[in-house]
């Protein structure tokens, strides 16, 4: 990311490139932003934002960004992974978890993390319904 690069933009399009097709599972979802460290914060809480903002739920309503996933068995590694990245340091500052006003079905929310460093599983595994 740029030094200049307007906060609110550039986390909407990350975001979006992420985790709006196919439900973040996607081999080209950004999934690492590396950004100037002056504006991490600034950046982080953008992001946050953004990814608060993409609606999850019901694919047949038209509002809806993000599905379910496939199944209980790839929602619940993506949960694991949720966990395994907590116990191993980093913070989650959003998602992971099942939206609140979504009784039924395999939905998760999409996570942020910050703090993750390479040797940790998150950064080196794919959080999606694929790993």
């Amino acid at each position: 990311m740029l030094d200049d690069a307007p906060a609110e933009l550039v986390a909407t399009g990350l975001v979006r490139s992420a985790l709006a097709v196919n439900s973040g599972q996607a081999c080209i979802a950004q999934t690492r932003v590396v950004v100037p460290h002056a504006r991490a914060g600034e950046i982080t809480d953008a992001l946050v934002a953004a990814t608060r903002a993409i609606p999850v739920g019901d694919p047949f309503d038209e509002a809806t960004l993000i599905g379910p996933m496939i199944s209980s068995a790839h929602r619940d590694r993506i949960r694991e992974l949720v966990e395994i990245g907590r116990a191993e340091g980093a913070t989650l500052l959003t998602g992971g978890t099942t939206p609140a006003h979504l009784d039924h079905g395999w939905y998760i929310t999409p996570a942020v993390f910050a703090g993750v460093h390479n040797d940790m599983r998150i950064a080196r595994r794919e959080i999606s319904a694929r790993w």
